[in-house]
């Protein structure tokens, strides 16, 4: 008979026998699954078990023929890698869409017409205070800088205007006109979604009878010109590729680092008990084999995660894996600077390095150079669209090169050279963040209206009583600058000793 009640009990204890010992190997295998059950990569998220890291690699290998694999990486990485989606937004939210309209082919060989001219004019910014621009356009700087080409519907009223962003599965490039990309569509997409169709209209729902009717040889149809809004962020690549596809393997690199950070880290914390079976002089066990499963199995039920158990005949010790090295390297750091690197982004940007305001500066140009000739795509198009739209119109719109980061610089160049007599007036305006309606509209409510250039004086101070300044050479800042660290310094050093 088993006792359990005391410690001389196990001098009267039923030795067991070497089939019940034979069992012993089962407990080891508890051990193993106790410690193996705390292995990071079993706890991926489903887009580590998704995509593997050589299948990407191998997509990247050939672009072309694995451009929606790598459309459906970047679409998903969006959504789960911070680094990445904060690459994206930088890119794809840069732009203010600041913009002015000026003429274009105004006939000087005889009279204008100024009163015709002023109406056109009003027409088009009516027109272009309608499209919402800035909204309008960041969702299709979104779309490029993800996917490379964004396929739009355009839909508008009297009163309204919406972009519809169609499925790039079923779109493909076919035509260009006036130097803008147009696509011809797959009307097999309604095939498997006959309830979407009344969301799209008439044009679709004619062109689908028609494909219906013909078959495959009206299967892929150009839409309206003056529907379509498409635009490619890598112009120079005949086929569809994602932009940024080089950091991909870079976010798996941080994603392995933050792996094995975190295993370290787990490991670190991890204890192993060890529970010490009895012996007798001869070196038999003093404890039957029901009852070390029993005693194992209590104390596993009440153990932490972070701490294991396992059964030894030796002395009961209790093991730690912290790690007492000192020259710790941050790999995750190292990777995420190296994606940064890929990207062809300064990480100074995102707070990585130690930043100058020199290497800032021109870090940020480099960088608004790739948006601004994604602007020029879509004030061509917007433009193109006049053309449909307007008859006889003889403005364009220009999209300014002004982004969050030159806002304040764009708008002192705009102001010294409508000063110096340039007729850069709506430039000025535009840099500030108003719409040449709405500084037309506030121009004639404070003037017109509210007649506040005469209810509302200077104050009068030396400069503006003699309207001479102080002289000596402009300052940084009054040239548009921005003072570099040094700079800032002495600044800061000649106020406190003005001020003492």
């Amino acid at each position: 008979m088993n006792k359990k009640n005391s410690k001389s009990d196990f001098l009267d204890v039923e030795i067991p026998t070497k089939e019940q010992l034979g069992n012993f190997a089962r407990l080891s295998r508890l051990t193993l699954e106790n410690v193996n059950k705390r292995n990071y990569y079993r706890k991926w998220c489903a887009f580590w078990r998704k995509y593997d890291k050589d299948d990407v690699m191998r997509w990247i290998a050939h672009p072309e023929a694995n451009y929606r694999q790598l459309r459906d990486v970047s679409l998903l990485l969006y959504e789960i890698s911070p680094q990445y989606k904060r690459l994206i937004n930088y890119f794809s939210k840069m732009m203010l869409f600041s913009y002015t309209v000026t003429p274009f082919k105004l006939d000087r060989s005889k009279p204008i017409d100024k009163e015709l001219l002023k109406e056109s004019y009003y027409s088009v910014l009516n027109l272009l205070e309608k499209m919402k621009l800035r909204h309008e356009l960041t969702r299709v700087f979104l779309t490029c800088f993800k996917e490379d080409i964004f396929y739009g519907y355009i839909y508008r009223t009297t009163d309204s205007f919406y972009i519809k962003k169609l499925h790039p599965d079923f779109c493909k490039i076919s035509q260009i006109e006036d130097g803008c990309f147009l696509y011809a569509f797959d009307f097999m997409y309604f095939d498997t979604r006959k309830d979407e169709l009344d969301y799209y209209g008439d044009e679709f729902k004619r062109r689908y009878e028609l494909y219906k009717k013909n078959g495959n040889s009206s299967r892929w149809q150009i839409l309206k010109p003056e529907r379509q809004f498409c635009i490619k962020f890598n112009e120079d690549i005949p086929y569809p590729s994602i932009p940024f596809v080089g950091v991909f393997e870079g976010i798996f690199d941080i994603q392995d680092y933050k792996g094995l950070k975190k295993v370290k880290a787990e490991n670190d914390n991890y204890k192993v008990l060890a529970l010490e079976i009895p012996i007798n002089t001869e070196g038999d066990y003093l404890i039957s084999y029901d009852d070390i499963v029993d005693y194992y199995e209590r104390l596993v039920d009440v153990l932490p995660e972070n701490i294991g158990a396992f059964i030894t005949p030796t002395k009961v010790e209790d093991f730690s894996f912290e790690n007492t090295g000192t020259n710790d390297i941050n790999n995750v750091n190292d990777a995420t600077k190296t994606f940064w690197n890929d990207a062809g982004v300064s990480s100074v940007i995102f707070g990585l390095d130690k930043p100058t305001a020199a290497s800032l500066n021109a870090a940020i140009k480099a960088d608004e150079s790739m948006v601004f000739a994604l602007a020029r795509q879509c004030e061509r198009n917007i433009n193109r669209l006049f053309k449909h739209w307007l008859k006889h119109c003889v403005f364009q719109i220009q999209i300014l090169d002004i982004t969050v980061f030159n806002q304040s610089e764009m708008f002192n160049m705009y102001l010294k050279a409508a000063q110096a007599s340039c007729p850069t007036v709506t430039m000025t305006c535009a840099a500030m963040g108003m719409t040449p309606t709405q500084m037309i509209d506030l121009c004639y409510l404070e003037t017109e209206v509210l007649d506040l250039p005469n209810k509302f004086k200077p104050l009068s101070t030396s400069y503006t009583m003699s309207g001479d300044d102080e002289g000596g050479a402009p300052t940084q800042e009054e040239k548009g600058e921005e003072l570099s660290d040094s700079g800032e310094q002495t600044r800061e050093s000649e106020a406190h000793v003005e001020y003492e």
